[in-house]
């Protein structure tokens, strides 16, 4: 395993001087010839390795000799820094990355390390497209033990660097954090956060935004009504027919005490979602059989894949209509 540790060592090495040595590419030829020059011919398949580290060490650490830090860390830090990571996406092969599913294992098992937090944040914030690693990290942040002022210190990092460098953040960075604060009860900085929402990431009208901030309402005094709350506070006073809405305006009628409405209001409401449903399959087929029914009595017989190919056609029609 020693032997193992100084090769990784090694190869951050060798690839960083050689990532040094290169200017920054203008286009898209460019990277794709830069990627060619550095990677070209892989030492190792470093993907298949670091996932059978990860597997074997587990929770284990194995540390530098020289620098008394986690060894594998080296290698999670050079893959995710933006040049490599950007480097990645011109690749022919995938054995110069890292999977996305053992990063995430990694960091779980870290999860209780002193600089968990720093490091996991480091790594979503470079790699905020990936939403599958998003995913798999905040699925796995009940094991972890981050104290309340050490997320506080990194969320107003985020702010300032929104402020000062005018940064903008995925949606998936920012669940990451409303996952956090709610784990640690952070109401007020939970509130906080998706009243910066828009600013922060750039997106208007974030599901995410209003799940968390409907979370967050309701564990924290009001002065009227939770229903009344919610709507207009993460709604702006409207009452809308989405599943979002209608879950969070169900447990506001229950912390209101309203149980018996609670729940009338939620199978009403889902019943009306299942006939919208409902109306707009029996549309789409309706419309089908409208522009396509002379073909089942004409001279030519309709085929699966014809079938196939224009039922697709009408679903595309569907989508870009709603």
């Amino acid at each position: 395993m020693n032997s193992v540790l100084i090769f990784t060592k090694y190869y951050t090495y060798y690839h960083s001087c050689r990532l040094a040595r290169e200017t920054e590419p203008a286009g898209e030829a460019e990277k794709f010839a830069m990627n060619k020059r550095i990677f070209d011919k892989p030492i190792v398949d470093m993907r298949a390795l670091f996932g059978f580290l990860v597997t074997h060490l587990g929770t284990r650490v194995a540390l530098d000799p020289v620098t008394k830090d986690d060894a594998l860390w080296r290698l999670v830090e050079f893959f995710t820094r933006p040049s490599v990571a950007q480097l990645a996406a011109y690749s022919d092969n995938a054995c110069n990355t890292l999977d996305d599913k053992d990063l995430a294992r990694y960091l779980a098992n870290r999860s209780g390390d002193k600089k968990a937090f720093q490091r996991t944040t480091q790594v979503l914030l470079r790699l905020k497209s990936h939403e599958g690693l998003h995913n798999d990290v905040i699925a796995s942040l009940k094991e972890a033990r981050f104290s309340p002022d050490t997320v506080r210190s990194g969320y107003l990092q985020l702010k300032q660097l929104n402020a000062q460098k005018n940064l903008t953040f995925s949606e998936k960075n920012l669940e990451y954090f409303l996952s956090l604060f709610k784990q640690l009860e952070m109401w007020p900085e939970t509130v906080d956060l998706c009243s910066h929402f828009d600013k922060l990431s750039g997106v208007q009208g974030s599901e995410i935004r209003d799940y968390y901030l409907a979370e967050a309402l309701l564990q924290m005094p009001a002065k009227e009504h939770y229903h009344e709350v919610i709507k207009k506070a993460v709604y702006d006073g409207k009452e809308l027919s989405q599943p979002g809405y209608i879950t969070a305006a169900t447990k506001a009628l229950l912390k209101d005490g309203a149980v018996e409405h609670a729940f009338k209001y939620f199978e009403s409401e889902i019943g009306k979602l299942r006939g919208t449903v409902q109306k707009q399959e029996d549309f789409l087929v309706s419309l089908f059989d409208s522009v396509y029914g002379e073909l089942k009595t004409g001279d030519k017989d309709l085929t699966f894949e014809e079938y196939r190919a224009r039922y697709l056609e009408m679903v595309r029609i569907r989508q870009a209509c709603a």
